[in-house]
């Protein structure tokens, strides 16, 4: 039983792992799809401030990020 409860642990540091670095991606890559419903005006600004604020902080604060940031977001511009 004790094998089991040590490799049931080992999974949830690996899962926990995977979400610590896989969820500030995934919110990067949401700025895309966000930017996207933002121009056909299914977000409205309240929202987009308030998710992306933090993004936003470190896009104004981090010169090294804003050419990435900006290239990606063109891609979804219209």
């Amino acid at each position: 039983m004790s094998k089991r409860r040590e490799s049931s642990g080992q999974v949830v540091v690996v899962v926990a792992l995977l979400l610590l670095f896989l969820l500030p991606v995934l919110y990067v890559l949401s700025l895309g799809p966000a930017i996207m419903l933002s121009e056909h005006g299914y977000l409205n600004s309240e929202v987009w401030d308030w998710v992306y604020a933090p993004l936003v902080l470190i896009y104004e604060s981090c010169p090294p990020t804003q050419k990435p940031l900006e290239w990606y977001a063109s891609l979804f511009e219209q």
